[in-house]
């Protein structure tokens, strides 16, 4: 058998959705981590991005790939949207009660009403990435 003992190292971005219930998932590999090169679809509200470290190895004869689970997983980058403190919601939202509620039991206490009209808790580590004019 061809020698199979090779790592590959593959980067890919994970694109947030709006969902039913919770947000959908879609994922790429990408060649660059470049934001400005990033084409986010039209759908999209969020997106980070993370490797996978692979290997084939030979078991009883047969080629196995080993996954690694992700790695170098990148900050939460929001596209678009604008960002609100616990005490700007309540002036502006204040009928929003769920999301106040849990806005205040975050650890930022602020939320991203997104580019897509959902809204989502800002943590510490997220990144707002201005959508650029056309």
């Amino acid at each position: 058998m061809e020698d199979l003992m090779t790592l590959v190292r593959k980067t890919y971005v994970e694109f947030s959705l709006p969902g039913v219930f919770f947000s959908e998932g879609l994922v790429r590999e990408v060649k660059t981590r470049d934001i400005a090169r990033l084409r986010v679809p039209k759908d999209a509200f969020a997106y980070y991005f993370f490797d996978v470290l692979t290997e084939s190895v030979e078991d009883q004869g047969k080629k196995v790939t080993l996954t690694s689970p992700h790695i170098n997983i990148s900050p939460r980058y929001f596209y678009g949207g604008k960002v609100f403190t616990l005490d700007e919601l309540k002036n502006e939202y204040p009928k929003e009660t769920t999301l106040i509620i849990n806005v205040e039991f975050s650890n930022t206490q602020k939320a991203i009403l997104c580019r897509t009209g959902n809204w989502q808790i800002f943590e510490k580590n997220d990144v707002l990435v201005e959508i650029p004019s056309k």
